[in-house]
């Protein structure tokens, strides 16, 4: 987590209690969807193919948005499993 993040975190009582557990822990699940280069070229793949599908048949908005939140559960889900497997390989070599 940030130092800055923390420190406000720190200052407004945040870290504090489930409140502020929660609170960090979806700053570190943001940060590292954010960072997953898989996620980043899927999120890119899918804005090309929006325009380019929207020059010869219109998306209707609620449709671009539906597209949207589909990738995002895709790459969680790919994330989580990805992250069980990598436990479990961590688990099987120690």
């Amino acid at each position: 987590m940030p130092k800055k993040l923390l420190f406000y975190l720190q200052i407004t009582g945040l870290v504090m209690g489930k409140t502020g557990q929660i609170l960090e822990k979806s700053a570190t699940g943001f940060k590292r969807y954010l960072t997953d280069w898989k996620n980043l070229a899927m999120h890119a793949l899918i804005g090309v193919a929006l325009v380019v599908l929207a020059i010869w048949a219109p998306v209707p908005l609620y449709g671009k948005i539906a597209i949207f939140l589909l990738v995002v559960v895709f790459n969680v889900f790919r994330m989580r499993i990805n992250s069980k497997k990598r436990a479990q390989a961590t688990v099987n070599n120690a």
